[in-house]
């Protein structure tokens, strides 16, 4: 990312090292700033235009940019055991990063946020 995108993004964050928003890499979902510009880079780079939707970008008037995100990942288990199953695309839903989202609403199951093999927490951008 740092060697790729760092260029596009004239910004602070964005100058020489990503490294340096590692905690704040739930904002690269969101609805503000950093997804934007995120967005606009990773746009130029893959002449895609509609990569807005990766984000809460389209919701900006409506969601606030701040605190509206968890700040590490959930996940539905039965979800990702379905699409496998069913050979389907397997992604991570944006819905699931939305911090008032406890509950997969397909399955109504409690959404998890710790790796059951190894027990930690996982951001949004993981550097490993």
């Amino acid at each position: 990312m740092e060697k790729e995108l760092a260029t596009l993004v004239n910004k602070k964050y964005g100058s020489t090292n990503l490294h340096k928003i590692y905690k704040h890499t739930t904002a690269l979902n969101g609805s503000g700033v950093m997804a934007l510009d995120l967005v606009q880079a990773l746009q130029k780079l893959t002449l895609r235009e509609n990569l807005c939707f990766l984000t809460l970008q389209t919701w900006c008037k409506l969601f606030p940019s701040r605190n509206l995100l968890r700040p590490v990942r959930a996940w539905c288990p039965i979800c990702y055991q379905e699409w496998y199953e069913k050979k389907q695309l397997i992604y991570e839903p944006l819905l699931w990063s939305l911090d008032v989202v406890e509950i997969c609403p397909y399955h109504n199951y409690k959404l998890i946020v710790e790796c059951s093999h190894c027990h930690q927490k996982n951001t949004t951008l993981a550097w490993r």
